[in-house]
């Protein structure tokens, strides 16, 4: 089990028709693209993954099968590879709201707190330039990628 850091720039922006489904950006997870069977649990619901989908990035279980993957976002610009036979707990991830009109995703659009722990497989995470205050941790059984205000690439 490891947490890697890869570059995902394609997925770091929000697609069009997806924001446009988000009624409150703020803490969502939007799913950019799923190879094979992923399914998210919600503690009340367990749903397959589907693309151009949003949900509650907070208290999300999500789990790839063997041979399948897929790619999220982040309502704060933090692109997310789940691997095959993976699993990922988002435990936190708070948001303040932002303006949706916004065009600059070279920088997290507002404060936020992450927390997610690696049960098993492999995670790609991608990050811009976090706002003063943020802080991210991606934990695994053996290790932990933690950072406060800093850059990830």
């Amino acid at each position: 089990m490891l947490v890697g850091l890869l570059a995902f720039g394609a997925i770091t922006s929000f697609p069009t028709e997806v924001r446009a489904q988000a009624k409150n950006p703020v803490g969502k997870l939007y799913v950019a693209s799923v190879t094979g069977e992923s399914i998210i649990n919600r503690g009340s619901k367990l749903e397959a993954l589907n693309v151009k989908s949003s949900y509650v990035a907070e208290g999300s279980v999500i789990e790839t099968k063997p041979k399948a993957s897929n790619a999220m976002v982040l309502s704060n610009g933090t692109g997310l590879y789940l691997d095959s036979d993976s699993r990922l707990e988002i435990q936190k991830f708070a948001q303040e709201p932002f303006a949706a009109g916004r065009t600059d995703l070279e920088v997290e659009p507002s404060r936020s707190q992450t927390e997610a722990f690696v049960v098993r497989g492999s995670l790609g995470v991608c990050t811009g330039k976090l706002v003063a205050g943020s802080s991210l941790k991606y934990s695994t059984s053996l290790a932990a990628l933690s950072t406060q205000n800093a850059r990830l690439v």
